[in-house]
């Protein structure tokens, strides 16, 4: 009968923070590094990664290994001390990495011998670097003529379009 009440409750609301994280393509064979860069303005937060595999937390910087070339989806979740959360995701790539072997033929002393590279995706490849004796040639196939019998290593070092890095030798025995 005409009686009232009023209640009043101070509440604070934070703010979200701010998801952001670095991640670079690499080459089959080595590992994603995963950089948090996500802040908050209410202080700490706690790092959810997920790299296929579902979220987990984790530290500022992860790194990661993908057996497969491919490109892959890497989600980040930052989560501050209060339960306010932002999230984000980003893809990398894994690239191919060039497996080549070498073949000659001939392995006579003073014969000019016939060096060719071979790749299994060879339109990949933009650089050769074959090693023979002393010399250096950059060139998909090569040749050479040893002047003394013995036992020589070539080696040959190919790179893809996506800067990856292969390294290979061969020792032939030369009569």
């Amino acid at each position: 009968f005409g009686c009232s009440d009023t209640a009043q409750k101070e509440i604070t609301i934070h703010p979200q923070p701010t998801d952001s994280f670095t991640v670079e393509s690499v080459c089959l064979g080595d590992s994603i590094e995963l950089t948090n860069l996500s802040s908050s303005s209410d202080g700490s937060i706690t790092n959810y990664w997920n790299v296929g595999t579902g979220f987990a937390p984790g530290d500022s910087i992860k790194t990661h290994l993908f057996n497969q070339i491919g490109t892959y989806t890497i989600h980040h979740k930052s989560v501050s001390k209060f339960g306010c959360a932002d999230s984000s995701s980003q893809q990398a790539s894994i690239f191919y990495v060039d497996e080549p072997s070498i073949a000659h033929t001939g392995n006579c002393v003073n014969e000019l011998i016939l060096f060719n590279a071979t790749d299994a995706e060879p339109d990949s490849i933009v650089s050769y670097l074959w090693v023979i004796a002393t010399d250096t040639i950059r060139t998909p196939t090569t040749s050479y003529q040893f002047g003394a019998p013995g036992t020589y290593t070539v080696s040959l070092q190919t790179t893809t379009n996506n800067g990856c890095t292969s390294d290979t030798t061969s020792v032939i025995t030369i009569d």
